[in-house]
């Protein structure tokens, strides 16, 4: 019994007096005797070059390496176990000494190493003061291992420059961190809980230089959650990583981000406020809500997702695609193609400098101008004014576009129910409106075409109409041809010098003057008004055939040998006449060619055209002479009351013959 008393009183003195060591006033204990581990009592002295004191730092005890604390160069302290310590300060240690080991190190205190050491430490080091005003100078050395910044209610102000080793991360657990305007480098920084956190940045150079990130393979700057506050104040954050890299935050605002690598995509999520954001990858993306980028630019191509952002500049270097929902976004040019879809976002002027493409619905454009040729897909779009200078197509089939003032330099297919205070067809230009769709006009509605470059309105389905509504006022359009056009609303629509191919209502259509015209100059395209003359041999005109036109090929056409009429377009002329032509010319072309009288080759020249012949009469009494020349086309007989006669032998040896309406004899 008196043995079991012995012990029980030992085991209580030991327990009490580590409970003082803790709890009790912290100790000062400096290192002595050179080489060592942390844990070896001989190497601790309560005095600076004293003798042991027979314990080993507690997590209560300040630790200091000073000059009485080596005795030979590149003496080495082994952080052999777990340990910790208050304040751990090397200030004065001499002989360039260094700390190393691999077990965690606890330092709840504030830690000054010095430019005269080394530190080849390995193991995981964390911050555990609970209260502020610790400070760390890391004296250009590198920490080793992971750093966690882990204290309730504990404040570290960096020195001096901050750098983890590049496969190694920092953890803002618990606490605030004051980079203090320190160059702060490390391979990522992670503080995604719901502890009471601040991140202090001030003027910091940041570098995120990692491409591992601890088992979060791509989340280079992490921070989100709850109860932390940040301040970006003015620093720069650098996302170096050669690999994908995102920067994924909270509501919170940024000064400039900056992702620097040009072979990886790049990230950003969340965040509320960006000063600047650069990305100089193939492609960067950024996908925030309630987000404000004063200055947002994508070297290469970039894509923006997430809703109600404002985004006051935003440049591309390549493809752009904008997504999510109620954006706004300021004047902006998309120097390759761009994208937007999704719903209700809002854009100052926008120039695509390529092809451009539009979905979604309700997005609102300021001055809008389209280089290339473009898809217009979504429903419900306002434009200030719209400029397509190519090819462009309005697809949409369930809502209408609101156009300030539309111009269409390109050929069009315009679908869906749009409105427009003007809309502006171009010379030589053809137009196709959708199906039983209306084109709604509040002010103007110009499409004036010449003799020589006339436009074209029609609708995709022979028989099948579109409208042009304006309520009030005249309405007259020149040198068009219309099919299937139906003019309505109250105002009064004239088209003069109009090509009229059929179920066209509401208009007073006057006819254009059927002419003869004689091909001029040689080789050329049909379409071409230089090669028209309105004599044989005289000057241009400037004009291409019509329907109503009757054409010549004769000994004034051709000034050498094979020269070749080149059918380029979808054409058409009333009678056409080779009679006379010399030096062996040559009909050629891809494309359809209505005939609305009779035909006449002759004998020296050759038919090399491949495309569909139409042969459109409506009167009896047209005559078809082949001149033994073979027709290389489809051929169709489609004249309602029409009458063709073969004056010679008729040949179409790989394509067919197709009597549609009238008499073939």
């Amino acid at each position: 019994m008196k043995t079991n008393n012995t012990h029980k009183a030992a085991l209580y003195i030991l327990v009490l007096s580590f409970f003082l060591s803790v709890s009790g006033k912290a100790a000062n204990y400096y290192w002595i005797g050179g080489t060592g581990n942390y844990n070896d009592v001989a190497h601790w002295a309560t005095s600076s070059g004293g003798t042991s004191g027979g314990l080993v730092p507690t997590l209560a005890d300040n630790v200091f390496f000073d000059a009485n604390s080596f005795t030979a160069a590149a003496q080495v302290v082994t952080i052999n176990v777990s340990s910790a310590c208050a304040n751990m300060d090397w200030t004065g240690a001499t002989n360039s000494p260094s700390i190393a080991g691999t077990f965690s190190l606890n330092v709840h205190g504030s830690l000054t190493f010095i430019s005269g050491m080394s530190n080849n430490y390995t193991g995981t080091l964390t911050f555990k003061a609970t209260t502020i005003g610790q400070t760390i100078t890391s004296a250009g050395k590198t920490f080793g291992g992971h750093v966690y910044f882990d204290g309730v209610g504990g404040e570290w102000t960096l020195q001096d420059a901050f750098t983890t080793a590049s496969t190694k991360n920092v953890y803002l657990v618990n606490g605030s961190l004051v980079t203090n305007g320190q160059n702060f480098t490390t391979n990522a920084l992670t503080s995604n809980n719901n502890n009471v956190r601040n991140l202090s940045l001030g003027a910091s150079n940041v570098a995120i230089n990692g491409s591992n990130y601890d088992g979060a393979s791509t989340v280079a700057w992490s921070l989100v959650g709850s109860n932390y506050t940040f301040s970006a104040g003015t620093s720069t954050i650098n996302i170096n990583s050669a690999s994908s890299a995102e920067v994924k935050s909270g509501n919170h605002s940024y000064n400039t981000i900056i992702f620097q690598s040009t072979t990886a995509t790049q990230y950003i999520t969340g965040g509320i406020y960006f000063g600047s954001v650069l990305f100089k990858g193939p492609t960067g993306n950024t996908s925030t809500t309630n987000a404000t980028f004063n200055s947002l630019a994508f070297q290469n191509a970039g894509n923006t997702a997430g809703n109600n952002n404002t985004y006051t500049s935003a440049t591309w270097g390549g493809a752009a695609t904008i997504g999510g929902n109620t954006n706004g976004f300021g004047n902006i040019t998309f120097p390759a193609s761009g994208t937007i879809n999704n719903t209700g976002n809002t854009f100052g002027d926008v120039t695509f400098s390529t092809t451009a493409a539009i979905t979604g619905s309700n997005h609102i454009f300021g001055n809008v101008i389209i280089t290339q040729t473009s898809t217009l897909s979504g429903t419900g779009l306002t434009f200030t004014t719209a400029r397509f200078l190519q090819n462009g197509t309005l697809s949409s089939t369930t809502g209408g576009h609101d156009f300030g003032k539309a111009t269409f330099l390109g050929d069009a297919t315009i679908g869906g129910n749009n409105s427009y205070d003007s809309l502006i067809f171009s010379p030589a230009k053809n137009y196709i409106l959708g199906n039983n769709t209306t084109q709604t006009i509040n002010n103007l509605f110009s499409a004036n075409g010449t003799c020589g470059q006339p436009i074209s309105i029609a609708t995709p389905t022979v028989g099948t109409q579109a409208s042009i509504s304006k309520a009030s006022g005249n309405v007259t359009v020149n040198y068009i041809s219309l099919r299937d056009i139906n003019a309505t609303g109250g105002a009064l629509f004239t088209a003069n010098n109009c090509t009229n191919l059929g179920n066209n209502t509401g208009w007073t259509i006057n006819l254009p003057a059927p002419q003869n015209l004689y091909w001029i100059g040689g080789s050329g395209n049909y379409n071409d008004g230089n090669h028209w003359a309105t004599s044989s041999g005289g000057p241009a005109s400037g004009c291409i055939p019509t329907l109503y036109d009757n054409i010549f090929f004769d000994a004034n056409s051709f000034s050498g040998g094979g020269q070749a009429v080149t059918v380029n377009v979808n054409s058409a002329c009333a009678n056409m006449d080779w009679t006379g032509a010399t030096l062996n010319p040559i009909l050629t072309g891809t494309v359809n060619l209505s005939v609305y009288g009779s035909l006449t080759f002759i004998t020296p020249m050759s038919n090399n055209f491949t495309g569909n012949l139409y042969l459109k009469s409506t009167t009896i009494g047209q005559t078809i002479t082949s001149a033994g020349k073979t027709f290389g086309g489809h051929v169709y007989f489609d004249g309602v009351g029409g009458g063709w006669t073969l004056q010679d032998a008729f040949s179409s040896t790989t394509k067919n013959v197709f009597l549609v309406n009238g008499d073939f004899n």
